[in-house]
């Protein structure tokens, strides 16, 4: 077995990842878990890839113990790590700016992502989905072009999400109850979606037929 390994599970034994996955979010350690587990376990990788992955995961481990890590921390190890490693620190580099207010910077952060090459497609389609989310220059009618593109595609791992702002904005925006409520239909129909998203579907619609049904009577007594 090798070093890694047996690092990763003295971090089990430790709660090390349990204080991380606390304070990042289980999104990002999921996938760091799951390079390096996959890469111990394969037994077909060359021991190069190994190698290299195993101090990929070093450094970033490294960063993320630090007491009061900033996204400049994070920037600063971007440059000795590669593919999805390098996405994952630059995601969280981006979440870290958003938490502190420097919204830009986390937007250009999020766009950099989403068209690199580098990135796996669940890690672009996150950034793509953050850039729409986030952007407060962006008018109504170009944010539902740009979610709908997002909630077309079955394999975009959040298109539910998607959904359930697209539903918000009609609501909120538009006072189309009717077609907000399509898209939580969509996502309360889902056997895919994640339980607690169709929750809020759940919740936003109920609040959502009550509007619905006013707006309708109120209709139907303005043209009597």
């Amino acid at each position: 077995m090798s070093d890694l390994i047996i690092e990763v599970e003295e971090a089990m034994k430790q709660e090390r990842l349990e204080k991380l996955w606390e304070k990042y979010g289980s999104l990002l350690i999921s996938f760091l878990l799951a390079i390096v587990l996959g890469t111990a376990l394969n037994s077909g990788y060359k021991s190069w890839k190994t190698s290299k992955n195993e101090k990929q995961t070093a450094i970033y481990m490294s960063a993320l113990e630090k007491e009061s890590l900033t996204s400049e921390d994070l920037l600063k190890i971007t440059p000795d790590l590669h593919g999805n490693f390098r996405a994952m620190a630059e995601l969280q580099a981006a979440g870290l700016a958003l938490d502190s207010g420097e919204t830009d910077k986390a937007i250009e952060l999020y766009k950099t992502i989403a068209n690199a090459s580098y990135a796996n497609n669940d890690f672009s389609a996150l950034a793509a989905y953050m850039v729409v989310n986030h952007s407060t220059d962006i008018e109504a009618a170009d944010k539902i072009a740009q979610l709908e593109i997002i909630q077309a595609n079955d394999t975009n791992a959040w298109r539910y999400h998607a959904m359930l702002d697209l539903a918000l904005i009609y609501a909120n925006d538009v006072q189309d109850y009717s077609k907000a409520r399509t898209y939580l239909s969509s996502i309360i129909a889902s056997t895919t979606a994640p339980q607690s998203l169709q929750k809020k579907a759940q919740s936003f619609d109920l609040i959502y037929a009550t509007k619905e049904a006013v707006a309708a009577a109120s209709a139907t007594k303005d043209a009597l």
